[in-house]
């Protein structure tokens, strides 16, 4: 159901001479991409490859992103031992700890790069060059249960503060250095009524009461926005 409702609606806005100004995409899992490192060696889940080579086909033709929810928290939890913490993180990195893709030797400091480069790759496999990844949802939870010791309210802040500087930093990919992915940070407030795991309810940069779980440590805007619900972007 999906590819007609999307060309449906992306009708609709022709016929209303707006679908230069909006653009139609649906967001995916980090799971529909398999073996994301290296990420040279990514490739699509073939399972639901007839939807997806579709709808990177309208993607390319309406000039529309690949809408991708990249988590390196859980590539963490679900690689320990392999996906270190620091580069998770966005820590800054001694050569001799930067992951090196060894098909194309293209060093990556950071899981998300990674990550976002695995979509572009899966992407290049299917010949498909021109469509933008936009990352829909990352983060990191700030609080977790006795099986989640990495869900702290230090890593959530050293994450979120260190993504936004990466981000505005405009240095792309190591695969695409000339395009910087737009990013939306899940998410504005924790969810208390949220099940089990702890983790799940502890997303949030503020508390239900709307004050801040933390202040992130990024200067001018990246501040602002933690002490400010009403300017909810960076």
């Amino acid at each position: 159901m999906l590819i007609p409702a999307i060309e449906s609606l992306y009708s609709a806005l022709v016929a209303s001479i707006l679908h230069t100004q909006i653009k139609i995409s649906t967001p995916h899992a980090a799971n529909i991409i398999l073996d994301p490192f290296p990420p040279s060696q990514a490739y699509f889940n073939q399972t639901i490859s007839p939807v997806i080579v579709q709808l990177l086909k309208f993607l390319s033709r309406t000039n529309s992103p690949l809408m991708m929810n990249t988590y390196p928290y859980f590539m963490f939890m679900q690689n320990k031992g392999f996906v270190p913490l620091d580069n998770s993180l966005f820590k800054p990195l001694t050569p001799s700890k930067e992951m090196v893709d060894p098909n194309t030797l293209l060093h990556y400091t950071n899981v998300l790069d990674a990550m976002i480069d695995s979509a572009y790759s899966s992407m290049k496999n299917l010949n498909i060059s021109n469509v933008l990844v936009l990352v829909t949802e990352t983060g990191w939870p700030s609080k977790g249960d006795s099986k989640e010791p990495y869900a702290t309210i230090d890593n959530a802040n050293t994450y979120n503060s260190n993504l936004i500087k990466h981000i505005l930093d405009r240095s792309g990919t190591p695969f695409h250095p000339e395009f910087t992915s737009s990013v939306y940070v899940y998410e504005l407030f924790n969810e208390d009524l949220r099940s089990s795991p702890v983790s799940e309810a502890n997303w949030g940069l503020f508390y239900a009461n709307s004050t801040p779980v933390y202040l992130l440590h990024v200067s001018g805007r990246g501040e602002f926005l933690a002490n400010d619900t009403t300017n909810q972007t960076f």
